[in-house]
């Protein structure tokens, strides 16, 4: 077993990740990054003990999608592994955010107890600084968890170069997609343009970035459950007390209202915040959902 193959399932030990035994689907887009992450969790699978098998999903927003899923079926199968494509009824332009939710609804309906993405330290910075571009706070900055639900990240703590090397080596059949240069993404142009550019200015600035995301994440862990207790309490009575909004402790108040009302980039929250100090105010959220801030309470309506 190679050192990179241990040191992947070491990760997976320490994150508890899943337990031996346990079936686990490995998304492969085709990319080096997944093929990566699968090859070593194969190489790996009599220390991490999970039962693993392949999924990958044809989006069809370009012609070649339907080949590169053959391409990845046929690799898997290659391997012993059983495979499976799922494949996507959609429109051709879906903005990235479109295809993400479609992506992970078809993966939430598979039967494992554990669903693995390849998603690695690099892609943790970009989403970090996404975060921060459209001020979603440090809840954002935390960017992705190692694992929520049934969805874990096996090689996050790795970057992206040795993923890639580890695909070469193996001589893994890599698809790149050409999607990932499109700079109508914003995520592609954090890659290619503001990540150089901050190394640039101080070298070692993504590491920095990554290791904040970890800070900002392990905050997240303590705060999560007063989020929660707060919605328990309070929505179950028809809404949220209007002078705990107003009063509350900031940094729980802030966060719940987010969890609430679903509003990531917290134009709304900011908001409500301000109706809750004025005494009253309406925010609409969404076409059919608003938020009342009446002398008492902080409702939200659903109209129609």
């Amino acid at each position: 077993m190679s050192r990179q193959a241990l040191a992947v399932a070491q990760w997976v030990r320490e994150q508890q990740l899943w337990m031996p035994g346990e079936t686990v689907a490995m998304a492969v887009s085709g990319g080096a990054d997944s093929l990566a992450m699968a090859a070593l969790l194969m190489a790996s699978a009599g220390v991490h003990g999970g039962v693993l098998s392949v999924v990958t999903v044809d989006h069809q927003q370009h012609p070649e999608s339907a080949a590169v899923c053959q391409r990845v079926l046929a690799w898997a199968r290659s391997c012993g592994l059983e495979a499976q494509c799922l494949t996507l009824e959609l429109r051709t332009g879906q903005s990235e955010g479109a295809l993400r939710s479609a992506r992970y609804a078809a993966l939430e309906a598979l039967s494992v107890d554990r669903i693995a993405l390849g998603h690695h330290q690099d892609d943790q910075v970009e989403t970090a600084l996404m975060a921060w571009l459209r001020g979603h706070g440090t809840r954002g900055a935390a960017g992705m968890p190692v694992r929520r639900g049934r969805f874990v990240r096996p090689v996050l703590h790795l970057e992206s170069r040795v993923l890639r090397a580890y695909a070469e080596a193996q001589a893994l059949p890599v698809h790149d997609d050409p999607a990932n240069d499109d700079p109508a993404f914003l995520r592609n142009r954090v890659r290619h343009q503001l990540v150089p550019l901050l190394e640039r200015l101080r070298p070692g600035a993504t590491g920095a970035v990554a290791r904040a995301a970890l800070r900002a994440a392990e905050d997240e862990q303590v705060f999560e459950p007063m989020v929660q207790r707060a919605l328990m309490e309070h929505e179950a009575s028809g809404g949220l007390p209007r002078d705990w909004v107003a009063e509350g402790p900031r940094a729980v108040v802030r966060r719940t209202l987010v969890a609430w009302t679903g509003d990531g980039q917290s134009g709304a929250v900011d908001a409500i915040l301000a109706a809750a100090q004025r005494g009253s105010g309406v925010i609409q959220l969404t076409n059919d959902r608003r938020v009342v801030v009446s002398h008492a309470t902080v409702a939200m309506v659903r109209d129609g």
